[in-house]
């Protein structure tokens, strides 16, 4: 199907929607309720007995983030790393995203191939909330969140006619345009997006010394990072019928298409041969995704609930790697077509019961697909998962919140298959009407994907899954007198069989990780018009495997430190601010030589100015406003200072 016919699907099912659209609700844009994989009692269900942190779509337009990676910089816990792939990781408390499962409306959107994401393909203009849950998380979700779940829900239509139109520009030579439409009634509603991304590159720092390579010259000379281009275009739509009070029906379709430069280190493994690599002059010169998904709920009459998904992800990418920087089309040391597949369903049933808490069951069933062509060679495998889950939650007397779920999976593999079960036990006690204490213990599993067990370099067929036992204990306060919102949460983490390639660059199960920290939130409103908002992250990371000659793991900073801030002035004038500060990072290189990270100071600026009944607003900011020279990976050096403006007009 050529790609003009995707966008007019998502505008044939605005048209259709917009026919039934109605004035009978005054609000533009809700929470497509569809998209929630997990419906929790409000302080004594599932998500009251971990830490589960949530970003509103009010959030994200005050900070200014344009994809999901941006909208999770600031949360605790989550550290964004851009390494060798050029694609921006968020680890969460250690764990890699492959060890994160990331649903967008019920949809998973973990690669089949090495199992982890690009958050820059989920622009925020379609978000209406995040839900972070950092481990501890419902067995409701199934297999594959050893690390959490990021869940992103997306936004729906109801009331009036709703348009928003956007145009974003920043130096050098990067440009956002974006637009939705958005409507509905009591029956039908339906919300549609259009996003355009295009960048000739990013300016690195001023203060960055340009590299050298003994052999082939200049490897970065500054201004703007070679190789760093990049564009994105995508479409989303979804629409959701709801015949009666009982029961209600949804389609969501999501369409990318773009490709982007992959920058290679500055430092050569001529010149430093402990930590340097040769440049690979990598490009994804192509990828096209879609992802569709049919969900549904139906009330039966009585203390009985049933939910359901079935979904289609795919996503195809041109990886070329060219034999030099001058990236000549048809000049390359390897050029592979990969496409990978994610179809599935699942079912939830729920019982709710006066006074004897709530029974949830789900039962689910996923296929992988990963197909590669190309110059070196060809794969074609795929790797299935089926799981079941029982979770029980209770109050068994005033303010006290008691959860326990079982879940288990069968993964079957070329020629083998394996199983095993998980579970999650934890409390909530409100302590006083304000302030409340949670603990929680989780064993989690993830199986192996598709390249990890099968890709021509780094497969082993034998490896068995990652699991990790997870321990929380947190506390939280209110202190309405001033406004102020406080938390405080202690975790231990200990993984086994925690998959990591050797020398050969192989996959291989390794015995045994621990990841231990505290995290640190607090809020404050006691000044009118003033938010205030910070965090703390405090981790320390140990390999405890049998004969290991290394101890940090690598990547992890010890000291993560955030604070935001946004005041309202008079005539609809706001104003943004963050800093991030990360310390304590270290690397590790051949022989097991390690060094460290310089510490990273990040201050961002933001000022908007609304007219005509907030209906149109003006905004202009600064990234990286001091341009601080800094890495988040060893010789790849990030943006500098971005200096960005913008108008947005909405109608309602």
């Amino acid at each position: 199907m050529k790609k003009l016919n995707y966008l007019l699907i998502i505008f044939l099912i605005a048209g259709f929607a917009s026919l039934h659209a109605g004035a009978e609700e005054d609000s533009s844009q809700t929470v497509y309720k569809l998209g929630e994989v997990v419906i929790s009692s409000e302080g004594t269900g599932v998500e009251s007995i971990g830490a589960v942190r949530e970003i509103t779509a009010e959030e994200i337009e005050m900070s200014g983030a344009e994809t999901l990676d941006d909208a999770l910089r600031l949360l605790p816990g989550i550290n964004i790393k851009t390494g060798g792939q050029g694609v921006p990781r968020p680890d969460l408390r250690g764990m890699r995203p492959r060890h994160v499962t990331l649903l967008i409306d019920g949809i998973p959107y973990n690669s089949a191939g090495d199992g982890q994401f690009d958050p820059r393909l989920i622009t925020t203009e379609n978000i209406a909330k995040i839900k972070v849950s950092y481990g501890n998380d419902s067995v409701l979700y199934g297999p594959g969140g050893l690390g959490g779940v990021i869940n992103v829900v997306t936004k729906k239509g109801t009331g009036k006619l709703a348009l928003d139109v956007e145009g974003k520009y920043a130096y050098e030579d990067q440009t956002t345009l974006k637009a939705s439409i958005s409507g509905g009634s009591s029956k039908v509603n339906f919300f549609v997006s259009a996003n355009d991304y295009s960048s000739d590159g990013y300016k690195v720092s001023d203060d960055l010394v340009p590299t050298q390579d003994d052999r082939n010259g200049v490897l970065e000379d500054g201004d703007i990072r070679d190789n760093s281009d990049e564009s994105l275009r995508s479409f989303f739509g979804n629409i959701a019928v709801t015949p009666n009070d009982i029961s209600e029906f949804g389609l969501t379709v999501n369409y990318i298409e773009g490709e982007y430069g992959v920058p290679d280190p500055t430092i050569s493994k001529r010149l430093d041969s402990v930590f340097g690599k040769n440049p690979s002059y990598e490009r994804v010169d192509d990828r096209d995704g879609l992802s569709l998904s049919l969900s549904g709920r139906y009330d039966i009459p009585g203390p009985l609930s049933i939910r359901g998904w079935i979904y289609r992800n795919e996503l195809e990418e041109l990886k070329n790697g060219y034999n030099d920087s001058t990236y000549q089309p048809g000049d390359y040391d390897y050029s592979t077509t990969e496409n990978t597949t994610i179809e599935g369903a699942s079912l939830q049933t729920q019982i709710l019961t006066d006074g004897l808490g709530t029974l949830s069951v789900s039962l689910g069933t996923k296929k992988e697909g990963f197909e590669s062509t190309g110059t070196e060679g060809s794969t074609d495998k795929d790797i299935k998962t089926h799981s079941a889950a029982m979770e029980y939650e209770v109050e068994p007397i005033e303010n006290l919140g008691l959860v326990a779920g079982y879940g288990y999976s069968w993964f079957k593999k070329e020629g083998d298959s394996d199983s095993t079960g998980t579970y999650l036990v934890g409390l909530s006690y409100a302590v006083s009407e304000d302030s409340r204490i949670r603990a929680s213990v989780a064993d989690k599993i993830r199986y192996p994907s598709v390249t990890q067990l099968y890709g021509v370099v780094e497969g082993n067929p034998n490896l068995t899954y990652e699991e990790s036992m997870n321990f929380e204990l947190g506390f939280e306060k209110n202190i309405s007198d001033i406004k102020t919102a406080f938390s405080v949460t202690g975790f231990r983490r200990d993984v086994e069989n925690y998959i990591a390639k050797d020398d050969n660059k192989v996959n291989q199960n390794n015995e045994k990780y621990r990841y231990d920290g505290i995290e640190v939130t607090a809020s404050n409103r006691s000044i009118e018009n003033l938010y205030l908002g910070l965090s703390y992250t405090f981790m320390t990371t140990k390999d405890r495997s049998t004969g290991s000659s290394v101890d940090d793991i690598q990547y992890n900073p010890k000291h993560q430190f955030t604070i935001e801030c946004q005041y309202q002035f008079a005539y609809d004038i706001s104003v943004y601010a963050n800093i991030e500060r990360v310390q304590n990072q270290y690397y590790y290189g051949s022989n097991n030589a390690k060094d460290e990270l310089p510490d990273i100071t990040l201050i961002n600026f933001r000022v908007e100015k609304k007219f005509f009944s907030k209906a149109f607003k003006i905004y202009a900011g600064a990234n990286n406003l001091f341009d601080e020279n800094y890495y988040e990976s060893f010789a790849l050096p990030r943006e500098g200072r971005t200096i960005y403006g913008g108008v947005k007009y909405s109608f309602r």
